[in-house]
This record gives C-alpha cells, structure tokens and sequence, in this order.
C-alpha cells in the first residue's frame, strides 16, 4: 500500500486538475506498463488547436507514466486543402482517397509537415517523440490495394524494430501512414488500417 501511495503522489505532481480522481491510475498503469497503446489520431482532430493541444497534453501525461504510446495520425482537412490550392479534385471510391502522382505529393508533403508539427508540440513539453514518415523512419513496406485507387497501398510488413527501438529509448513515435513498395514507389495508407 505504501508504493501505491508513493507513486499517487509522483502522479500528483502532473496529473491535470480537470482529470479525474487519481486513485485509480497506479492500478491502471501497472496493469497497462508492458503494453504498447496505439492511438490514431484523425486529422480533423488536428486541425482544431483546443482539440490539438489537449491530445498533446495526454501524450505527456500517458508519457510521464512511463506507458509505451504510439502516434499515428491522418490528416485528411489538411491534404483537401493542400490538393484544392494546386487545384487538384479529390475523388473517392469506398472511404478511400483516389490517388495519384500529384495527389502522393501533396499527400507526402502535407503529412510530412503535420507530422513535425506534432513532434515540435510534444518536445515543446518536454516529451521526446520521434518522426515516422516517408523521409524519416519510414515503417511499412506496402502493396497497391488496386489500381483504381492508385497509390494507396495496404501494409504487407512493419518494420517494428524502428519501433521498439524509440520506446526503449522513451520517445514517443508519431506515425504518418505512408509507406514504399517493393520498387520504392510511394503509397498513402488509411490511417484506421495502419493503426490495426
């Protein structure tokens, strides 16, 4: 009882005045400290800055406890506005977005960025995270879901390693979902399919 009491009170410390009562989260933690949490974040989510700072601010809690996070997000508002200022039309067959050459571009680079943002938030608060994208830590070997849809891809491997490796180091790995095929062709994945 008394490490339960000791760690309440390490918990204090950061624990945010609007959360809940306390009482409960050393039980939930030790319950929870050898798993990984994957958390898939939409890029609607994102796009408002109360909604973003608050998902910030929960990472760094999950961190401060010493549980295993992974971040992946999308960035849906943020691509349409990229694709709409190169005046490029967005078309989509079953929830998917229609992808091609120029789409990928602004795909890659619109994710890219987002990516960093989050990044940039979390160690602004301390909270190291690392970047995972096409340029940087690039995580999934995919194949083309059909060729309808163009370059969307399904993942066929998952360089986990790259993974383990960031959370025995205590960075929080922030996941766009994108990936390369067996030709290095770059391929968009929905963000709900990656995070499964």
């Amino acid at each position: 009882m008394t490490n339960l009491k000791m760690q309440s009170s390490q918990i204090e410390e950061f624990w945010p005045k609007s959360a809940p009562s306390i009482l409960n989260v050393p039980k939930y933690v030790e319950k929870y400290q050898n798993d990984k949490i994957v958390i898939k974040c939409g890029g609607a989510v994102l796009e408002d800055k109360h909604l973003f700072d608050n998902f910030i601010d929960d990472i760094v809690v999950l961190n401060k406890l010493k549980l295993s996070v992974i971040i992946i997000h999308g960035g849906g508002p943020r691509i349409k506005k990229g694709l709409e200022k190169k005046q490029i039309q967005s078309i989509f067959k079953n929830g998917l977005r229609v992808t091609n050459l120029d789409t990928m571009q602004v795909v890659e680079d619109e994710m890219t960025k987002f990516n960093q943002e989050i990044v940039n938030a979390l160690n602004l608060k301390s909270v190291k995270a690392a970047p995972c994208h096409l340029k940087q830590n690039t995580l999934f070997q995919v194949k083309q879901i059909s060729p309808e849809l163009g370059y969307v891809g399904k993942p066929t491997n998952i360089n986990i390693s790259i993974i383990e490796n960031f959370l025995k180091d205590n960075l929080v790995p922030i996941i766009a979902p994108m990936g390369l095929d067996k030709e290095k062709n770059k391929y968009n994945i929905n963000a709900d399919t990656a995070a499964m």
